[in-house]
């Protein structure tokens, strides 16, 4: 049983997650293995300890139940599973995010599938690639693997192969939102599409506007990249009529990507006719997840609803 005082050596080095431990921190920045989750949280206010053990805790139940798994996906990429034991729910495939260089299972993966787990639905986390110059294409060829396999399996995994979800954070809301649209997405590699796309805090535009931004657009195209290139990737003008349902939640006082980005595609998506949701945050900034324990709490629950009206048209 892990706890807020639980360091970061403690759970890499956990018999019980030998097999996936090593993808745990996913490049992120981690200053000191030795650190407690708590004192992490005062050194970056979004590592939510509660949130985290919530999400270990459950991982671990879940892999002395043989409820998780892992499995290796073409190019390096791996794929979590989260089993709820019940094969008559549609599944949600998370993304978690970390600006293309990193990826915040910790934070956006683990707690956030335990929790699908809690109301019933069987759950996934991609570990797609990561790190460029020039990663993309790579992330959508990984999140169109992961999808293959799943519905390929579906019967031997345990879940139904209808009616899915992709569920993405930050640069995972990027990568499940273009997943989603007709120029970029599932069809394209001959795959259904998502029945409905849940997103936090996503980067809906690959824009050269700020430090951060001029670094994930050298992560995703290289030094050099181009205009067209950015306007390729930019995902609000192809939020058109036949994209999924979306669900957005993001944070008015969100550092790293505007806020207004989310509003402008929940006001496309509603003049296209898109079934949407927004939840629109006063505070709590970004890369938190969950949220459970800010203003954001409840936002899955909302999604969830909205991915079972989606379903059931």
């Amino acid at each position: 049983m892990f706890t807020t005082k639980s360091t970061f050596n403690e759970i890499l080095q956990a018999d019980v997650f030998r097999e996936y431990s090593r993808y745990f921190l996913g490049n992120c920045n981690v200053p000191d293995l030795s650190l407690s989750l708590e004192k992490m949280h005062e050194l970056f206010d979004d590592w939510e300890p509660r949130t985290i053990v919530d999400g270990l805790n459950a991982l671990e139940a879940a892999t002395r139940s043989n409820r998780a798994r892992i499995f290796d996906l073409p190019n390096s990429a791996v794929l979590f599973m989260m089993s709820a034991g019940e094969p008559d729910k549609p599944f949600a495939l998370i993304c978690p995010g970390g600006g293309y260089e990193a990826l915040c299972h910790l934070k956006e993966g683990f707690p956030v599938a335990a929790a699908f787990n809690r109301l019933g639905y069987n759950a996934f986390i991609l570990n797609y690639r990561i790190i460029g110059p020039a990663l993309f294409p790579k992330p959508l060829e990984d999140i169109a693997a992961a999808v293959r396999f799943i519905l390929s399996n579906a019967k031997n995994l345990g879940v139904r192969a209808d009616n899915y979800a992709v569920v993405g954070f930050s640069a995972g809301g990027h990568l499940v939102s273009s997943f989603a649209t007709e120029e970029l997405g599932a069809k394209n590699f001959g795959l259904p599409a998502p029945a409905c796309v849940m997103c936090g805090y996503p980067m809906l535009e690959v824009r050269d506007t700020s430090e951060v931004m001029h670094s994930i657009c050298v992560t995703m195209f290289g030094e050099g990249f181009t205009t067209a290139q950015q306007d390729e990737y930019s995902l609000i003008s192809r939020l058109l009529k036949g994209v999924p349902p979306f669900y957005i939640f993001h944070c008015k006082d969100d550092p790293i990507i505007a806020f207004e980005d989310s509003q402008r595609a929940v006001e496309k998506m509603q003049k296209e006719n898109i079934l949407c949701g927004f939840k629109a945050v006063e505070h709590g900034g970004h890369g938190f997840g969950l949220g459970d324990y800010g203003e954001a709490a409840g936002w899955l629950e909302e999604a969830v609803g909205l991915w079972k009206q989606a379903c059931s048209k």
